[in-house]
Formats: C-alpha cells, structure tokens, sequence
C-alpha cells in the first residue's frame, strides 16, 4: 500500500511538475516570439548553465514555487505581462557555493526598465553569463544569448591598457586568424570602444551616419559600452554587425543592461586567469627610468561622479625627492593629502579637466609655495599631464638647480668671468659659457686642451705662465696671475686663477679655475689715471697763474 502511495505521489509531482514547465514554455513562447520547441531549448540550456532541473528552472520563470512535493497546488497562475519574474542579479551573484559568488561581495546593479519580452531575454543571458566559466564562453554566450537574436554577428570584450591601447581579453563570432590579428590596437589607432571607455559612454555606429573612425569597416554596425567596476569603466564590450543596424532606445537599453551583467562576470574571470596583473605590467619600470617625478593617478568620484580627488596609483623614485618623502609610502594616499599646495596653484583643476576631457597639460615653470616639514618654500616647478587610459599620468621638475645656474650665468656676464677644469686623468675638459666668451672660442669646439692653452698666451707673457703653471703642477700650490691672450688679432688682458684637484695619495688629477676679462677693469683704471692726471694739471696752472690786484 506504501508503495502504491508512492507512486502515485511520484506521478503527482512529475503530472505538476510538467504543468510547469508546459507553462513557462508557453511564457517563453509567447514572449519570445518563438515555437514551443525553442522555448523549450531556452529552458533547457538554462537548466544545464545552472544545474538546476527543468522543472526549478521554469518554476523560477514563472514565479512559481519549484514542484519538489506532494504540497504543489494543483494549478500555478501565469504571471502578468509586467509582473516582475526573478531577479536577474540571483544568476549573477550566485548561490552559495556558485563560483565567484564568495570572491566579492555582491554589488548593486540597476537594471533599465524593459518591457516584459525584453526583461525575458535578459534574464535569460544573465543566467547564461553568470555560468561561464572562462572568458571565451563569457563572450560566446554574451553573443549567443544575449545579442544573437538582435542579428550581432560577433562579441568582443577589450581591455584599455595604462598607455591607451586596447587589449583582446575574448571574443565569439571572430575567426582565429581575425582575433590574432586585433590581439592589440594601439593609442594612436581611434577605435569607437576606446571612446566608450574613456568617455564611459556608449557609442552606437549604426552603419549609415559618418564617423571617423577608420578601423570600422565601410557599412558595418557595431555597439560599443563600458564595463563599469565600481562606477568607474574598466573595460569595453563590443557587438559587431556586418550590414547597417538601428538601435531604437529599447534596444540601448538592452545592450546597457547586458554591459551591465557582463561587467561583474568578467572582473571574476579576468583576475582568476591573472589578466588584471598583465595590462600596463611594463609601465612602473618605464616611469621610474624617467629623469623627472612622476605619478600615475586614478580618479575618485563622489556620488554624482564629479572627480574630488586622485589616488596615487605609482609614484617614480623622484617623486618624493623634493618634498623629503618617501615614495613607496605614497601609494594608495589621496593626491591633495600629500600635495595639498596643488588645490591653489591651479594644477589640481587642470588634473582634473585631463582626466574628463583628455589630452595633454603643460605648465612651464613658475613659483609656487609648497610645505616642507611644515615650512612653507617657495619653488621654481614646472607640470605636465596626460590621460593614460583611466587614470592621469602626471609630471613635475624642480629648477632649482637651473634656477642656480642661471644665477651664475647672470655673475659671469657681470663680472666678466668664465669658470674651467681639467681632468688630468681622463682628459677631458669643462668650460663655462663666460671662458668661451672671454677666449673668442666656439662652444661647439668644446674646450682647449691643458697642452693647446700656451698656444693662445702673448708670447711675451709665456715665462710669466711657465713659472706659475710650475709651481702648481709640482708644488701642488694655487696660482692667481695676469697674462694676455691673443684675441682678435690684438690681445686682452686676464686674470687667470687655478686650483689643484688631488686624490688621496695627494697626487696632482685636476685643475679647476676662473679666468677674468680685465679690460674692462683696465679701461676704466686708464679713465682714472687720466683723471688724476687732468686734476693734478689744474692744480699745477693754479699755483703759478698770477693774481689780480
């Protein structure tokens, strides 16, 4: 008798369980706009994305509790046309256990409002996108059920590496040889979803109007969205179409919302194959064999998305040299938290209007005041800046230094100085733009050698030169001595000084100095004496010259 109950409870739930089904592939049918058998295979290949039986799966399509026991009511009402079916985001979180559904923590998504044939299909794709289980069924069921009944021919979803090019992460509908030969696009191609992610916007091409992006085939269509992460896009989802195609607005926001489910699947699938790691892997040895400081900084949005400030992704080896910090301590600090002077100066706003509108930023060198140990120094900086895929690679130079230099070079022309060394070991030779001058000697002819230099001395004046170069070169003693070099087909009077450079031994490796034009010190000592000599002549004519009675 207790297997006679059995059986027939058995063919109870097996009778209900069909009525189920039969009625979620009526909806599907309905909804769809396709026969019962197509409807069915819809049931059957989400049943098999998420293991789970027909019979749950049409249960969940219709709202139904899922017939498991004696309890089912003997009939189950179909839904309205506008009644709220499942919640999407169950297959794209997952249940317990679901992989990656325990790897981060479940992020709201708002889907666009459809209608109810619509919201159908995008169930259905998200179901099919949360059991992909690599980067290539992402993309195949992405094409298959979520843009194949729209006529999309092929799927791409790229990646936008730190230098702006774009990256292949996967693709459906390509041939091989199609998909090894796009594996890159660089930064200087302009491709439409490198606009949709740096502008984190769709861009529609429906095959009709004009555009200037030439790596589009004449005629074809493509849709091109954002894959947003944390309301930032990180990526870009491509559907293509060989032929023009419109997107009515129901349409687009379909698409959205696909981009939608798809960016969460393929952030899991991309970090656990290692692909968040290769993009841009390059770049930090680039920036830190760079001469200048640099940052690379990525963007923080407040709710309305407004930027209001950077997080300092990479910070170069100089980047902390003139503000006494250090470097690998400022990753992952707020920009305006190290450099709050920024905010003032003008140079946050222009981070700022890089990073939204694109481009290149320059500023050439200009005080600023800046906060070191808390001591407010005023800096000779200059700044640069360029979007680098998401974020802003920035770029500043102290000259300071150059600042000096100058400084000297203002010194030298007024006192009429020159400074020049020479390396006894290796030769080589350094002279400063005054020497140059003060020798009539072309800077591109670089510096005279030590045994070319009695060459250019007034031969009268050599003895002078022998006795002082002797003392310094074996006595290892300073010299400070006027002699005259030949210039211009005449001579000029100088003031050369010069120092000994020793090792450690004490022994004679170099030669530093200054040489003075005294000309014009000569003419003005000439000026004098004739003035003396002026006013000692009236004095003279005034002690003999008769007086008047």
């Amino acid at each position: 008798m207790q297997r006679l109950e059995a059986e027939v409870d058995g063919l109870r739930r097996a009778m209900r369980s069909r009525a189920v089904i039969e009625q979620a592939k009526g909806f599907l049918s309905a909804a769809l706009n396709c026969g019962l058998d197509e409807a069915f295979g819809h049931l059957a290949r989400l049943s098999q994305y998420e293991n789970l039986r027909v019979a749950e799966v049409a249960a969940r399509i219709i709202g139904a509790a899922t017939p498991t026991g004696p309890d089912l009511p003997d009939s189950v009402e179909p839904p309205q046309a506008d009644a709220k079916l499942f919640d999407p985001l169950t297959y794209l979180h997952g249940e317990v256990g679901d992989s990656g559904a325990a790897d981060e923590a479940p992020e709201s998504v708002e889907l666009p409002a459809l209608p109810a044939e619509i919201r159908v299909r995008l169930q259905t794709a998200a179901a099919a996108i949360q059991s992909a289980e690599t980067l290539t069924e992402l993309a195949e069921r992405l094409l298959d059920e979520g843009a194949g009944w729209l006529g999309a021919e092929s799927a791409m979803i790229w990646t936008s590496e730190p230098d702006g090019a774009l990256r292949l992460a996967a693709c459906a509908g390509v041939s091989p040889q199609v998909a090894s030969d796009w594996q890159h696009i660089p930064s200087r191609v302009n491709a439409p979803v490198r606009d949709a992610i740096s502008l984190d916007e769709p861009v529609w091409l429906d095959g009709e109007r004009p555009h200037e992006y030439l790596i589009m085939k004449e005629g074809a269509s493509s849709a091109s969205l954002p894959l947003r992460h944390g309301g930032r896009p990180f990526a870009g989802l491509v559907f293509l179409w060989n032929g023009s195609h419109p997107y009515p607005e129901t349409e687009q926001r379909y698409l959205s919302g696909l981009a939608m489910l798809a960016a969460r699947r393929f952030r899991y699938l991309a970090r656990s194959t290692g692909m968040d790691a290769a993009p841009g892997h390059w770049l930090p040895g680039v920036l830190d064999a760079l001469p200048v400081a640099t940052f690379l900084l990525a963007p923080e949005r407040d709710d309305r998305g407004e930027i209001v400030d950077f997080v300092i992704d990479h910070a170069s080896p100089l980047s902390g040299e003139t503000d006494q910090q250090v470097p690998g301590e400022l990753v992952g600090r707020r920009l305006l938290d190290v450099r709050p002077h920024l905010a003032s100066n003008g140079v946050f706003t222009a981070y700022r209007q890089i990073a939204v509108a694109g481009g290149t930023w320059q500023r050439p060198a200009a005080p600023e005041l800046v906060l070191v140990d808390g001591a407010p120094t005023q800096r000779m900086t200059s700044h640069s800046a360029v979007r680098l895929g998401e974020g802003v690679l920035v770029a500043w130079r102290s000259h300071d230094a150059e600042a000096e230099l100058t400084r000297a070079a203002r010194v030298e022309e007024l006192g009429h100085l020159g400074y020049l060394e020479w390396n006894l070991v290796t030769d080589a030779a350094h002279w400063s733009p005054g020497t140059y001058q003060i020798f009539d000697r072309s800077a591109q002819r670089g510096p005279l050698p030590l045994e070319e230099f009695a060459d250019h001395v007034v031969p009268d004046d050599l003895p002078i030169l022998e006795s002082e170069l002797r003392v310094l070169l074996e006595r290892h003693q300073p010299v400070d001595l006027s002699i005259r070099l030949k210039a211009n087909g005449g001579h000029r009077l100088v003031r050369l000084v010069l120092r000994p450079v020793l090792d450690a031994d004490q022994g004679l490796v170099g030669l530093y100095g200054l040489v003075q034009d005294l000309r014009e010190l000569e003419r003005r000592n000439e000026a004098l004496r004739r003035t003396e000599h002026a006013a000692k002549i009236r004095r003279v004519h005034g002690a003999v010259s008769p007086t008047r009675e």
